[in-house]
């Protein structure tokens, strides 16, 4: 949990820190615009603020707070990877203090918190979490035991074994697990363009294994769950692109298409403007752009 503020900024930067810690929304962005003084770098301002390198994001997640945190995530897109004096990161504030549905909803964890924890690199959060109980075992070929091995954690891979993982996996005879991540990837994307949506998640779901940091992989498995009409898993991921990219177009396109496939239009309109601003010639972000309006009109108009 968020340690009280009892020292540290003072001033506006203090009265920052304890509306997050509040769960304050309202006069948390009230202040926020007062330090940004109208020079329109929110983010950057919300971000300078720290007691002791834990910022908003930290203070907002140890408690729980999860209109904040979304608001800084989705809105502001500050860096959820962020590590205070100590080394820890929101992930860890938010597992030391019980908000098992923050990890889950705000910090958009791609399988479990201790599964994004290991893609993250965060020992402190794995430890935190087997503490507290996680499934160390996981299911088929994405374990948190396997997610180590193949980024050469050593002391992540022996803190899971002293939890029970399980280190003798039944080997797959499908030769698609003994392929490099770029050959997965590829194969993800014949799949898609034969249509075979639920394979080619499952194909990228195994590259971003290895290769948690590829932005790319994340937005083609979104692209798979819109053709499924899956709306919150490919909002999950989108959100995923744009924390890992903020200065992507696509992922603001990814982003407005997931919120168009769930009916908030008036979030999707943000993040089509998001998208139009880092490429305002893209024709199809202007026609999305477009349609939300419409809908959002529609929408109000009906209530």
């Amino acid at each position: 949990m968020a340690p009280p503020l009892t020292s540290g900024p003072q001033g506006p930067a203090r009265r920052l820190l304890q509306a997050a810690g509040d769960g304050d929304l309202s006069l948390f962005k009230r202040v926020a615009s007062a330090l940004d003084a109208g020079k329109g770098r929110l983010k950057e301002a919300v971000e300078a603020v720290q007691n002791r390198g834990a910022g908003a994001l930290h203070l907002a997640a140890g408690r729980g707070r999860m209109k904040v945190c979304a608001y800084l995530v989705e809105e502001l897109h500050v860096d959820v990877n962020a590590a205070d004096d100590s080394g820890d990161t929101p992930l860890a504030y938010a597992v030391r203090g019980g908000s098992v549905e923050t990890c889950n909803k705000v910090l958009h964890t791609v399988y479990t918190p201790l599964i994004t924890a290991l893609n993250v690199g965060s020992l402190k959060c794995v430890e935190l979490l087997v503490k507290a109980g996680a499934d160390v075992k996981g299911i088929g070929t994405v374990t948190p035991l396997i997610i180590a091995a193949n980024n050469g954690f050593t002391e992540f891979y022996k803190c899971l074994l002293e939890a029970g993982a399980d280190p003798d996996v039944p080997d797959d005879d499908d030769p698609i697990y003994k392929m490099k991540p770029a050959d997965i990837k590829l194969e993800g994307s014949k799949a898609y363009n034969r249509k075979d949506y639920a394979n080619a998640v499952k194909l990228y779901s195994m590259a971003a294994n290895h290769c948690p940091d590829d932005a790319t992989l994340y937005s083609n498995r979104c692209l798979c769950w819109l053709k499924m009409g899956e709306g919150d898993r490919a909002l999950m991921d989108a959100q995923i692109c744009r924390i890992k990219r903020p200065d992507w177009a696509k992922a603001c396109y990814l982003h407005g298409s997931a919120l168009m496939l769930l009916k908030d239009y008036g979030k999707a309109c943000d993040a089509f403007l998001d998208a139009q601003k880092l490429d305002p010639a893209n024709a199809e972000i202007q026609n999305a752009l477009r349609e939300a309006v419409n809908c959002l009109k529609t929408s109000c108009s009906a209530k």
